[in-house]
């Protein structure tokens, strides 16, 4: 999308779904929080994927997700800190040996399915002391 439209790219942010996270896999969006519709309009690649947010929302058989038609540049949940983060996914194996717990930039946006733990100032104690807490005892 950036190279047909470089007026986009400061709209694109990384995000990560717990999954993504777990796996090292990095997605993309369109981060429109806050930005110019007169600007979006110029993009004709982000102004038409907003009016498809639209259109699909309108279409949808629940009427919350309908309602939220209105708002085709938002995600319907936004769960994005305003500060760098540590993140643990919602769902993981209980086969596996440790807790995937992470330090995320504020600029990876970040569904739901994550539990977004927000430090004052995240460091390798923050950290540790999260895994040990989450640690059950043998």
């Amino acid at each position: 999308m950036v190279a047909a439209e470089p007026g986009a790219e400061k709209y694109i942010r990384a995000y990560m779904s717990g999954g993504n996270f777990i796996d090292g896999v990095t997605r993309y969006c369109l981060w429109l929080k806050d930005a110019d519709p007169r600007e979006l309009k110029k993009l004709t690649l982000v102004w038409d994927r907003v009016e498809n947010v639209k259109k699909f929302r309108e279409a949808s058989t629940a009427a919350s997700t309908r309602a939220y038609a209105k708002y085709p540049t938002l995600f319907r949940q936004i769960a994005q800190p305003n500060s760098d983060y540590l993140a643990i996914p919602e769902v993981s194996s209980e086969r596996r040996a440790y807790i995937p717990i992470g330090f995320i930039s504020q600029d990876v946006t970040v569904p739901k399915s994550f539990r977004v733990l927000l430090l004052a100032r995240s460091t390798g104690w923050s950290f540790f002391l999260v895994v040990v807490l989450a640690t059950p005892s043998r």
